[in-house]
């Protein structure tokens, strides 16, 4: 229902007035911003604003979690995949070896992480490969990674809301899943070929995982696919409709950013590490409950 180019439009029309408005309304945190005064706090508009925003969002982050950051780590169970995304490397027309670890394999790794630290939540991840890595493999490695660990999450193809109950019920806690881009027409023509060319299957997906009671639902796009302020806004109207909706339900989002790379699909634009920082001090003012997770991807000179 949300038009993109109007979203754009109202980022770009904010004025240095709309920020302090915004700022003084957080301030007073009587009420929650809407997406709309999210939008505002992300424009350039709000650059003079950053360390007054970096404040309020360092405030309502200990409130809400202390001076703790939580860490997890990924397990890649395998790298088999029926789609073509033309940015991603598990394209399944790209000709590498494809390997799915068995159960005795997945116990080895779960071994492996365990010798390197306290890691305690592990992300379990695969490509989208329906008849190799469904439910029933799912299931299965949930059950050896159990005793292992005590939150176990999982990034792999947008399920059905009874095969999420089931894994639910296989000790599953958490499921994450990027939109990668809120575009409807631009998103078709990166994913041109497999399910993930269904828009509409993707993004109802996080309604699927409400609907199941998983326990946490993470949300994300990946910035640069399209203007990262339009998937920024939508992503912030998705959340708000969620926590109406499944409110029992704990939230995340994630800030994934494309850059320039040697491979032979580039960023449609460029995401800076100002321009981050500002989403995410913007995201905390706007919602002061939902987990906000950065990739080790990032320079840890940035992260830290």
């Amino acid at each position: 229902q949300y038009d993109w180019d109007g979203t754009l439009k109202m980022v770009e029309k904010a004025t240095e007035a709309d920020v302090r408005r915004v700022l003084a309304k957080a301030r007073r945190n009587v009420k929650p911003l809407s997406p709309d005064e999210f939008a505002v706090l992300i424009s350039e508009s709000a650059d003079p604003y950053m360390e007054d925003m970096a404040r309020l969002s360092r405030r309502y982050t200990q409130e809400r979690f202390g001076k703790t950051i939580s860490m997890y780590i990924p397990m890649y169970v395998s790298n088999a995949c029926t789609n073509k995304c033309v940015y991603c490397g598990f394209n399944h027309d790209n000709p590498f070896t494809r390997k799915t670890l068995t159960l005795e394999e997945v116990e080895n790794e779960c071994k492996a992480i365990r010798s390197l630290g306290p890691f305690e939540n592990l992300l379990i991840v695969s490509g989208e490969y329906p008849s190799l890595t469904g439910v029933e493999y799912l299931e299965k490695v949930l059950h050896v990674c159990r005793p292992y660990f005590h939150n176990l999450t999982i990034e792999v193809m947008p399920m059905k809301a009874r095969d999420y109950h089931r894994l639910t019920r296989s000790g599953l806690n958490g499921v994450v899943c990027f939109q990668e881009t809120y575009h409807k027409e631009a998103y078709r023509k990166y994913h041109p070929q497999g399910m993930k060319s269904h828009f509409e299957w993707r993004l109802n997906g996080f309604d699927r995982m409400g609907e199941a009671g998983v326990h946490k639902i993470g949300m994300g796009a990946l910035l640069g696919l399209e203007d990262w302020r339009g998937d920024a806004v939508m992503l912030a109207r998705h959340l708000r409709y969620l926590q109406k909706r499944y409110w029992r339900t704990r939230f995340s989002v994630n800030f994934p950013r494309m850059r320039p790379s040697e491979s032979g699909f580039q960023p449609k634009s460029l995401i800076s590490d100002r321009q981050l920082a500002r989403l995410t001090f913007a995201f905390r003012i706007f919602d002061h409950d939902a987990d906000i997770s950065y990739s080790t991807r990032e320079a840890p000179s940035y992260r830290d």
